[in-house]
């Protein structure tokens, strides 16, 4: 017990490393029980098509979000200025303009997009939608600094504390509006309340406006290829609902999302450990260094990676069950979704490790080109598949486009001495047969997919 303590305990890399790392899953885990408890409350009150509003509502705001990020955050955590005063508040005060500068885009693009999807109500809500990016822009650079040194305790704390808040304040409207403005509302709220949150109990600076030139610069080029990269990521991460609601109506759109929404667990949790535990180790433990950091990272990855497959072969086998437990009946396609689902999560969970180590070094224009080259084969893939074969086609798609970009990352993988042979193929082609098989286990529900 005493050793066990020992690896968690200290200032050093390792332990900070392993204490942001049981602190994240306990936000993730929190956070993912909180949504789920919320997700069987608000279905049970609100219709699937609310669900498949807000889908569309998400892929606006959220692109928007993307198709602008400066960069700020890695900015921060790899910058050797990412404690300074100047440079904090400099980027501070870019993000607050930009979220000001978001929200006049909601209102100019609120009736084109509801004109594009046929949906009127979509021009009334996506100006209140719209306000959670004006509140994000406002988040202190604290939430980043804390990233910065691996230390995450009292920000997982304040997090679910809100959430908890948040959630509760949403179920609410929804019992008394019994509409999609439930959803809206509630999702202002959440925001507010959280950065509220963040300014007034997270340690650190208090922000003020400030534009240190040199600052802003050093943002700006590192931030361009990150702004390249989110545009990508944006096609890669939201594309399939933004396609899908141009094929399928609102109702078969708010199955896919509560099919996603369970079915993503392992890639969300994995993205996050990810960002707040490998990206600054790489920072901290260059493996260009020594072959004892490349050893360390590589260790630290293989941990994460097989938890993650783990849970997503796991949900493949369970989501038609699962899903029959948790909802009625009217959200049973949502099940075989999350099997077929997990054919793609092996590769995207597998294979989705380059791009974080070329940022922890410093080169984020070749994680553009990685991240750029997946958004293409995912794009083409996603609409020949939608086009052909409906939901199917987009669950299987983001798989099939990490496998075709392979090549472009084992080329940095190796430039950099990073290439891991027995995460990259032997845990992929496991993984694979095992999603495999839990398909077959499932093949009915899987193959009814395809007359949706």
């Amino acid at each position: 017990m005493n050793w066990i303590l020992s690896k968690f305990t200290g200032d050093g890399v390792g332990s900070r490393a392993r204490r942001s790392a049981i602190w994240s899953l306990a936000e993730f885990g929190g956070s993912q029980t909180l949504r789920l408890a919320s997700n069987l409350i608000l279905t049970r009150l609100l219709f699937p098509e609310a669900f498949g509003l807000m889908a569309l509502v998400m892929v606006v705001t959220v692109g928007l979000s993307l198709l602008s990020d400066t960069g700020v955050r890695p900015s921060i955590i790899q910058n050797a200025r990412g404690d300074d005063l100047g440079f904090l508040n400099t980027a501070w005060t870019i993000q607050v303009i930009r979220g000001m500068l978001l929200w006049l885009m909601t209102l100019a693009l609120a009736r084109p997009v509801a004109a594009l999807y046929d949906e009127p109500l979509l021009a009334q809500i996506l100006p209140v939608a719209g306000l959670t990016l004006l509140i994000t822009g406002m988040q202190p650079t604290s939430v980043y600094t804390v990233n910065r040194h691996l230390a995450l305790g009292r920000f997982t704390r304040i997090t679910l504390s809100t959430q908890v808040v948040a959630l509760t304040i949403m179920a609410l409207l929804a019992w008394q509006l019994q509409s999609v403005w439930a959803l809206v509302i509630g999702s202002v709220i959440a925001s507010a309340l959280k950065i509220a949150a963040y300014h007034i109990f997270l340690p650190g600076l208090k922000n003020r406006f400030r534009l240190e030139w040199e600052a802003f610069w050093q943002i700006f080029h590192f931030g361009k290829w990150i702004f390249l990269s989110t545009i990508a990521a944006f096609i890669i991460n939201h594309g399939d609902r933004a396609i899908l609601g141009l094929y399928v109506s609102l109702e078969t759109l708010g199955l896919y999302s509560i099919g996603f929404f369970l079915a993503s667990v392992p890639k969300v949790l994995y993205s996050m450990l990810q960002d707040r535990v490998i990206f600054p180790l790489y920072r901290m433990k260059p493996p260009a260094e020594s072959d004892a950091n490349r050893a360390a990272l590589f260790r630290a990855r293989r941990v994460i990676t097989l938890g993650m497959l783990a849970g997503a072969i796991m949900l493949g086998f369970i989501g038609p069950p699962l899903i029959a437990i948790l909802y009625d009946p009217r959200y049973a396609p949502a099940g075989a979704m999350i099997t077929l689902y997990s054919i793609s999560l092996v590769p995207l969970v597998s294979l989705n490790t380059v791009g974080t180590a070329l940022m922890g070094v410093g080169n984020p224009k070749a994680m553009f080109y990685i991240v750029g080259t997946r958004a293409f084969f995912h794009a083409s893939l996603m609409f020949l598949g939608i086009s052909t074969f409906g939901i199917p086609g987009a669950l299987l798609s983001p798989g099939l486009a990490i496998l075709a970009s392979y090549p472009l990352q084992l080329f940095y993988s190796l430039k950099y001495g990073i290439f891991d042979p027995i995460q990259d193929f032997g845990f992929t082609l496991v993984g694979l047969a095992l999603a495999g098989i839990a398909c077959v286990m499932h093949w009915d529900a899987v193959t009814a997919l395809f007359s949706l």
